[in-house]
């Protein structure tokens, strides 16, 4: 009888604190994808997803649920919204923390997307742009996005 009583208990805790990842994924997907979001709850969304990138899984569930295209389109820089430099670098990021040492995601770097003002990009391409950039934390983040991905990539 214990025993069943603590087996609630767990079960109880469980669904308390558990989050559903692809949930959380999709939302934070939606806040990117929504032009009208304010830039600072892009920002935010950005930083949430540093964090979660750096999981292979989560990683390969953002991806399939879409999110890659949308990081890409940030990465470039022209994003409508005027999420500048910060957004721009935390994209950059979120696209090296992605892919970084997993040969599976490699060719992500070279998909095609077609971005806000209706040009096409990928991942490399927007990192190798924002070289250019005046700000140093986008140089900083398109260095550490090209090292992830091209590292041992021959796409």
């Amino acid at each position: 009888r214990i025993w069943f009583a603590r087996q609630q208990e767990v079960r109880s805790f469980m669904e308390a604190h558990v989050i559903d990842v692809p949930d959380v994924l999709r939302q934070l997907i939606a806040t990117l994808d929504d032009a009208s979001a304010p830039a600072d709850d892009v920002a935010s969304a950005l930083l949430d997803l540093e964090d979660l990138l750096g999981d292979v899984d989560m990683a390969r569930d953002f991806h399939t649920l879409g999110g890659w295209g949308t990081l890409v389109r940030i990465s470039t820089g022209r994003d409508p919204r005027g999420v500048g430099g910060a957004g721009r670098a935390a994209a950059l990021r979120c696209a090296g923390a992605a892919v970084r040492n997993v040969g599976e995601f490699r060719p992500w770097a070279a998909e095609a997307v077609v971005t806000d003002d209706g040009g096409v990009a990928d991942a490399v391409g927007a990192a190798l742009g924002a070289l250019a950039s005046r700000n140093a934390r986008v140089r900083d983040a398109a260095v550490f996005a090209l090292g992830s991905l091209v590292r041992y990539n021959d796409v």
